[in-house]
């Protein structure tokens, strides 16, 4: 483009050929067009770096760009050296956005240029085609220490409507990521967009909500996160927990929140725990009984050990005991019922 675009928007691919067509056109659906659109085709295996290329041919605001593969946020940061826009917005290749996404996004800039400006979701869950709306409650134009400290103080930290946790419902002024340095770390997975907010959020001065839901975030069978195992909780669970209070430190709001961050912490430990019996899990049965040894035997486990001991002091007894045997088929057990408890739940809502 010979023009310098507003909005860069960023979208790393990765056998994405099922899906990619629909999440491009939903891009170029959108009733703002002053934007270029960079394809990274981060090593795919599929047709996906063809599909890139033929839109590169058919539209010139399309760069393509063919990399080695080294994962989602290598990609991202190759994207945020790439782009020139004044904004950037990373999107998902399986997802799509509402028209009408970017237009209002550039309405609300016009008067004010906000670090970061982020909107609701809607979650579409393709297997049982049901929806569900996170939004917020109401828009805020946030541009004081006091305003951005008292909205995360109204957030609850769950963070129902994936303020933190998620990169793809937000713009980011590019300036200002680039001027803290702000990148995406590739040794923490799942996390590295909760990584990214945070320290965005630590740096910025202004954050704009919006209230509507835009993006269109898709459940498919096969590309859940949650529904992984993953061998790093002992490095990745300490780095997001501290991540976490270093966000509300900043913002002198951490002794109201300590509690709150301990028991989530808590959960999160204690779901690694289940996770060695997820059909992703490759351990043999002897390397699951050493990956939970030390998993419980790690001094980060005392956050989960004191969640258990307030909210599932059965469970608590048990891995306390430290006797891995009875801890492993313990475990598997609960997983089977909760599994179980869950889909007479799906079914209900159904």
């Amino acid at each position: 483009m010979s023009k310098k675009p507003y909005l860069s928007v960023v979208i790393p691919v990765y056998n994405a050929n099922e899906y990619l067509h629909a999440c491009i056109n939903s891009i170029l659906l959108q009733n703002y067009k002053d934007y270029e659109l960079i394809l990274i085709n981060d090593g795919s295996t599929d047709n996906s770096g063809e599909i890139c290329d033929d839109y590169a041919e058919r539209y010139e605001s399309i760069s393509v760009y063919h990399i080695e593969n080294k994962g989602v946020a290598n990609a991202r940061n190759f994207g945020i050296k790439k782009s020139k826009g004044e904004y950037i917005h990373f999107v998902d290749s399986d997802d799509k956005l509402e028209p009408n996404m970017y237009l209002d996004y550039i309405k609300i800039l016009r008067n004010n240029n906000y670090d970061i400006i982020s909107s609701g979701t809607n979650v579409y869950n393709q297997s049982n085609q049901s929806n569900k709306l996170l939004c917020y409650s109401r828009e805020l134009s946030l541009t004081t220490y006091e305003s951005i400290r008292d909205f995360l103080l109204s957030l609850k930290i769950e963070d129902k409507t994936w303020m933190l946790n998620v990169v793809w419902n937000k713009w980011f002024n590019l300036s200002f990521i680039r001027k803290y340095n702000i990148k995406f770390i590739d040794n923490i997975c799942p996390g590295e967009d909760f990584d990214f907010v945070v320290n965005s959020m630590i740096q910025m001065k202004s954050l704009y909500i919006v209230q509507k839901c835009y993006y269109i975030y898709i459940i498919r069978d096969n590309n859940s996160l949650v529904g992984k195992f993953y061998k790093d909780t002992l490095t990745r669970r300490p780095y997001l927990y501290n991540k976490h209070r270093e966000l509300y430190s900043t913002y002198e709001i951490i002794d109201q929140y300590k509690d709150f961050i301990d028991n989530y912490e808590g959960r999160m430990y204690f779901k690694e725990l289940l996770a060695i019996y997820k059909k992703t899990c490759y351990l043999n049965k002897k390397d699951k009984l050493q990956h939970l040894n030390q998993l419980i035997n790690h001094e980060h486990a005392n956050i989960m050990f004191n969640f258990l001991k307030k909210y599932k002091k059965i469970t608590y007894l048990i891995l306390k005991s430290r006797i891995s045997i009875l801890i492993y088929y313990y475990l598997k057990l609960y997983y089977i019922l909760k599994g179980n408890a869950s889909k007479k739940n799906r079914r209900r809502f159904k």
